[in-house]
């Protein structure tokens, strides 16, 4: 079975389990609840001091109405529903979990409750970051070896401001050109993300203050935050030291390791595919 992602890039982040479904249709005995209240843009800086900016968020409004959307773990589900018959729990703290670790915290082994098309249990295998198990960011240094272990389809999970996993992304890995048709370096993950903490898109000269967590290229009032800042929902976005993404990586869930010649996902630039023949070579991922 093939499934398309191309359909559900630029869908909304709610938090609902099928993209499709439309909450504006029922009329009576339903409370739609804000997705966020973030008056302003938490940076990755800001989430690990906990502290925030005084950049007003610009997509708050897009949040708190009956709309079509999707979570991200609703998201990982349903991809992995779709194109495999993959069954998994929704919510950060069900998908996967740490059974031995005390309240608040990430210890020990990883566990997740999956099963295949049949009903039957899989066995999924588990990497763990540098930083797992305490309250440092991933250093730059070690992005290599984090995506050294790292196949096209895996779920990677992050650590939120409490020290609980509290998202989810699907590894691309680099598969995407240069404006130049080059291949690019940049490895990239898929996600509905909220912007909370803000994942920024920078490029060139526009860095990421060390500092404050913000684009370099950022006006002093925050009047061009969307210049770097994605729209929430589903987006293809950079896994680099400079986002969120990596700073607060802390296990990878690898569901389906053995061969497989259904694609797990299709997107515009290039194609996801759970692989006929699986490889380790980053730069050579073939089509469906």
């Amino acid at each position: 079975m093939l499934f398309s992602g191309q359909q559900l890039i630029g869908t909304i982040y709610q938090h609902l389990h099928i993209p499709a479904f439309d909450p504006a249709s029922v009329t009576s005995g339903f409370t739609w609840l804000p997705v966020t209240t973030n008056d302003f843009v938490q940076t990755s800086q800001g989430l690990h001091e906990d502290t925030t900016t005084t950049v007003l968020n610009p997509y708050k409004a897009h949040y708190g109405k009956p709309t079509r959307g999707i979570d991200c773990t609703d998201f990982a589900a349903y991809i992995y529903n779709m194109a495999l018959g993959v069954q998994m729990h929704s919510g950060t703290s069900n998908q996967i979990t740490f059974p031995d670790a005390s309240p608040g915290s990430l210890s020990g082994a990883a566990h997740a409750d999956v099963l295949d098309s049949e009903g039957d249990s899989l066995t999924p295998d588990f990497f763990y970051s540098p930083n797992f198990g305490d309250t440092e960011t991933n250093a730059a240094g070690s992005l290599d070896g984090v995506i050294s272990q790292l196949l096209p389809g895996d779920l990677l999970y992050m650590k939120g401001g409490d020290g609980t996993i509290s998202h989810v992304v699907v590894w691309l890995g680099e598969y995407g050109t240069n404006a130049d048709g080059s291949q690019s370096s940049v490895p990239l993950v898929i996600s509905s993300h909220d912007n909370t903490p803000a994942i920024f898109s920078v490029n060139g000269t526009d860095q990421i203050d060390p500092v404050t967590g913000l684009p370099t290229g950022l006006a002093p009032d925050g009047s061009n935050i969307t210049t770097f800042l994605p729209p929430p929902g589903v987006q293809i976005l950079p896994f680099t030291p400079d986002t969120w993404f990596y700073q607060n990586f802390s296990v990878a869930m690898q569901v389906v390791p053995e061969p497989s010649a259904i694609c797990l996902l299709l997107v515009p630039a290039a194609v996801l595919c759970l692989l006929l023949r699986r490889t380790r070579n980053r730069n050579k991922i073939a089509g469906c």
